[in-house]
């Protein structure tokens, strides 16, 4: 198979433009730049993902609305021909033809790995495995288990729930019995961890959380179900990432190291944190303007520095040492680590 991985100069961003300032929703045109903001394909697209694997799921014609791929010099790989699409990854997208519940997967050439109509929905790969479902979704007869590159059933569909794969496992609970409890399989099928959770999260850097029973404090556990951090209060699962677990709670938000001991904070003046990515972390604060309330986001480094000040409307995580922002509800920009701006959009194009 052709090695299609971009190297780090090739990697392209999405943004996207507003030809029309009066209606800067319904027209916006989306394009692609480089690291240094360098322009590479220009805004005619009218939807666009992210490049993985060299290509990107993109739309240009709003009157029909049909995916396909593109690779970084803008060449159509595969044509329009999709109600929706998910990334490449593992070599494969799935792709939804016909109606929301015709499923299949393609590979890099755009030919059929599973044919549309098998499943209800496909989700994305994940070390080389994918969330398959069958039968409607929350209706009776629903059920999920995956398949893998080849389109083969890897672990038949008997899950009510189940997660990605992540670090050779994935959290699963069962159809019965009532209420589900999760736990976690290997890529045969197995359960390594019994399921004995009301809910689980995935594994990241060799531990996940999970929750024995109602609104008790959240655990972290290895890959053999040895609890290792106990008694975490935390409003909703979390993961390690860099080391740190972004935790947002009633005390307060912040970070915990691996020893379950808070490195960052806890802090109320932040009302939520993100896991950091390149060194960076995402909070969020809310701030009083003429008397009415504004939620702004900044970066912190891994001291807990304000390295970029709460200033923008939105934003997501850092990749490959970029960011990319909201400026409003309308304009967006790209910022680098120390919140230099490498593009923005601030104006109708």
């Amino acid at each position: 198979m052709k090695d299609t991985n971009l190297s780090a100069d090739k990697t392209l961003f999405p943004f996207y433009t507003i030809p029309n300032f009066n209606d800067p929703f319904v027209n916006r045109k989306w394009g692609f730049l480089n690291s240094k903001g360098k322009i590479m394909l220009p805004p005619t697209f009218d939807y666009t993902g992210t490049f993985h694997e060299g290509l990107a799921p993109v739309v240009q014609g709003q009157g029909d609305e049909k995916w396909g791929f593109v690779d970084p010099s803008g060449r159509w790989v595969i044509p329009e021909k999709y109600v929706a699409v998910e990334g490449f990854n593992c070599g494969r997208s799935p792709v939804c033809v016909g109606n929301e519940e015709h499923w299949g997967v393609i590979d890099i050439s755009g030919n059929y790995i599973v044919q549309p109509g098998k499943y209800s929905r496909v989700y994305p790969y994940s070390e080389g495995m994918a969330i398959m479902v069958i039968g409607q979704i929350g209706k009776e007869g629903f059920c999920q288990g995956f398949i893998d590159t080849n389109g083969n059933v890897a672990v038949s569909p008997h899950f009510r729930y189940v997660r990605d794969f992540s670090e050779g496992l994935a959290a699963v609970a069962k159809l019965n019995p009532r209420p589900q409890l999760w736990g976690f399989i290997n890529k045969a099928g197995d359960f390594v961890v019994d399921p004995s959770f009301v809910a689980a999260d995935q594994f990241s850097e060799g531990l996940a959380c999970v929750l024995k029973k109602p609104k008790a404090p959240w655990d972290f556990i290895d890959q053999v179900g040895n609890v290792i951090i106990s008694g975490v209060k935390c409003e909703e699962p979390t993961r390690f990432s860099e080391g740190l677990a972004s935790i947002i709670s009633d005390d307060g938000c912040g970070f915990i190291d691996k020893a379950g001991k808070w490195v960052i904070g806890p802090t109320k003046r932040y009302t939520k944190v993100f896991p950091f990515s390149c060194g960076r972390a995402c909070f969020e604060i809310v701030m009083f303007k003429n008397g009415e309330a504004e939620q702004l986001v900044g970066f912190i480094d891994k001291t807990g520095n304000e390295v970029i000040p709460a200033q923008f409307f939105t934003a997501r995580n850092f990749e490959n040492d970029l960011c990319w922002i909201g400026l409003s509800m309308r304009f967006n920009a790209y910022i680098d680590k120390g919140g230099k701006f490498i593009w923005r959009a601030d104006s109708p194009h």
